[in-house]
């Protein structure tokens, strides 16, 4: 869909993409709270590549961030359904770390939220949960 070159502002100026940092629910906020990470799913189905990746991004210290070109944690992305439907989850709680150097190519079949993980990270979509860094930098922010 076509948008004119300023549709990040509204006629006031200021973002119309406002985030709740006080979230109830927030995973990484949990995880951080309770030191134990919250799922709705169940990660015994991940194949063992992506259960390292999440352990090695659930061990970096936050303050090591600004070392990775891209961090993400938990990001995950929910379309509110329509007429009565439940919400649609487009990106289910995708944890990833990017070392200097690495070039990242995202694949997988249609609908599988690519384009969704993609615009959160660019700021088109705010994240319904998790974060991520780009340079160290936090896209919530």
């Amino acid at each position: 869909m076509p948008k004119k070159w300023n549709f990040l502002w509204d006629k006031t100026g200021k973002n119309p993409h406002s985030y709740d940092f006080d979230e109830i629910g927030d995973l990484e906020t949990d995880r951080d709270n309770h030191n134990v990470p919250v799922y709705d799913y169940d990660t015994s189905l991940e194949d063992a590549d992506s259960q390292a990746e999440r352990n090695i991004v659930y061990n970096l210290d936050k303050a090591d961030y600004y070392k990775y070109p891209l961090v993400i944690k938990d990001l995950r992305k929910e379309f509110k359904g329509i007429a009565g439907r439940k919400n649609k989850v487009a990106t289910k709680n995708f944890s990833l770390r990017i070392k200097k150097g690495e070039i990242l190519g995202l694949l997988g079949p249609n609908g599988a939220g690519k384009t969704t993980v993609i615009s959160m990270l660019t700021g088109l979509f705010p994240a319904t949960s998790g974060n991520a860094w780009v340079a160290g930098f936090d896209i919530k922010n």
